[in-house]
Parts: structure tokens; C-alpha cells; sequence
């Protein structure tokens, strides 16, 4: 989007040169004057060049927004620190979103796939010594106010009960080993090269430690080549192409786990 908004406005003020030149006037440096209300001649000269400039297939935009559009935003990045900044919150924010998202489909599906899944499932969960303890406020007088009943939604309930959780990576394998007995470390690993580990970690950093590495931090992206310089209580920085590899890991894995469950629920 910033790459986008970046060539419209360039592409905006090429034209509106174009238009001053055409009328015989110099190009005033003013940029008070960028926002004038065009004149009736004006229009009229901008029309044909909105006409045949203004929608470009999608192959010629997607070049016009990598030569002038992102060479522009790396260019004033480099000029401009509270561009940098700017840019730094817009590029944290599809990090954490990234991971919140792909936090809540890993709950969502395990939930559909124990209420829904083949009795074994529910077997496996039944015998596993490794849920989590009852959640501390949940008493007896709470137990009568539950929603789900674990005999129609067992998955369901042991959510709502706190016994199982997807807030942590760890987690999110674990529960999901247990239930449909598969090695998800490894599925895990060989997604998009392991990066939704790397997810998992950024997202923690920038949430819980102002976005500088801690030693957990290091040690978590030692298996990355591009992140194994970063140093304990140094401040991450983010690019497109580091973010780019962030969200697609949270994607691609998504629909990974989404197709697997597919299959315990409808057997190919």
C-alpha cells in the first residue's frame, strides 16, 4: 500500500507538470500550490491522460509500482527518520497480526477437529498427561455456568476450561500432536523453511520486550542464517522482504493445517 499510494501521487504530480508545461507556465516549487483546483483547461488536458494512463493492466502496474513506487519509499526512507518509524509500526503490525491470526485458526480448527473428528481423537486428549492444570478461577459454582458440555464438545470445553491453549508455538504443537497423533514439529519445520517459528519469536519481542532481542530471542532464530548477527538487547529492524517471509510462513501453514484437519474430519 505504501508503494501504491506513492506512485499515485507521483504519477499525479507527473501529470500535473505535464499540464503546467503544456500551458506554457513554470513548474512552481510551492508545494502549497500541489492541491489547486484545476481549471476547465486543465481538465481538459488531463482527461486523455487519465484515460489512457489512470488504469494499467495489472502486469504494467505492478511494474510501475516497483520502479517508481518502491524505489521512492526506499529512497525517502533513507532521507526521512520518522519515515523510517512509520514504517517500522506499519511492518510490526502485520507481524503481530500475522501471528494473531494464525494463532486463532490453530484454536479453531483443533476445537472443530476434537468436537467433529473420529472417536479416537477424543481417546488420544483423554489419556494425554499433558493438558494444561483447570483454569484457577473456574470452581464449582463456575462449572455450573459452562457453556460447552464435553460429552457433544469435548474440544470445546477443555478451551473453555483453560486446559489446553494456542498462545505459544510450543503449545500449538503439542496439543495438536496429542490429538491427532502426527509429528507437527516436523510439519512445522518444513513449511515454508520453519519462518513461523521466526514469526513466533518477532511477534513476542515486539509485544514483550519493546522489540529489542533477548537471549531467548537469539537463540530462538539461530537456525535463520539472515538473523543469526542479531545481539541480545539490539533493536530489531524490520524490511519488506524479512515481513514478507513472516506473514507468507503464517499463510502457507494455515492452509497446511486447515487441509489436515480436512482430511480427519472427511477421510480422502
Amino acid at each position: 500500500m505504501p508503494a501504491h499510494l506513492a506512485l499515485l501521487a507521483r504519477r499525479g504530480q507527473l501529470w500535473t507538470d505535464y499540464i503546467d508545461q503544456k500551458l506554457g507556465r513554470s513548474i512552481n516549487p510551492d508545494s502549497r500550490e500541489y492541491s489547486r483546483t484545476l481549471s476547465p483547461e486543465e481538465e481538459e488536458l488531463a482527461r486523455p491522460l487519465v484515460a489512457k494512463h489512470a488504469s494499467p493492466s495489472v502486469s504494467e502496474l505492478r511494474k510501475l509500482i516497483d520502479n517508481m513506487g518502491i524505489k521512492y519509499i526506499e529512497h525517502s526512507l533513507e532521507i526521512d527518520k520518522d519515515m523510517q518509524e512509520s514504517m517500522m509500526a506499519v511492518l510490526s503490525t502485520i507481524v503481530l497480526e500475522s501471528w494473531t491470526v494464525f494463532e486463532s485458526l490453530m484454536s479453531d480448527l483443533w476445537v472443530v477437529g476434537v468436537d467433529n473428528g473420529p472417536k479416537e481423537v477424543r481417546v488420544r486428549i483423554a489419556n494425554s498427561t499433558r493438558l494444561l492444570k483447570p483454569d484457577d478461577n473456574i470452581g464449582a459454582k463456575e462449572l455450573l455456568n459452562v457453556e460447552f458440555d464435553p460429552s457433544s464438545n469435548y474440544g470445546s470445553s477443555l478451551r473453555e476450561l483453560g486446559r489446553i491453549s494456542f498462545q505459544k508455538l510450543d503449545y500449538i504443537k503439542r496439543f495438536y500432536s496429542i490429538a491427532f497423533d502426527y509429528d507437527f514439529d516436523k510439519m512445522f519445520s518444513e513449511v515454508e523453511g520453519g519462518y513461523i517459528t521466526a514469526l513466533a519469536a518477532f511477534r513476542n519481542t515486539l509485544i514483550h520486550n519493546g522489540g529489542k532481542a533477548d537471549k531467548k530471542f537469539v537463540k530462538q532464530v539461530q537456525s535463520f542464517a539472515e538473523f543469526r548477527s542479531i545481539k541480545p538487547k539490539e533493536v530489531l529492524v524490520l524490511d519488506g522482504e524479512v515481513v514478507r517471509k513472516l506473514h507468507n510462513s503464517a499463510i502457507v501453514l494455515g492452509w497446511k493445517v486447515i487441509e489436515f484437519v480436512d482430511d480427519v474430519l472427511t477421510p480422502p
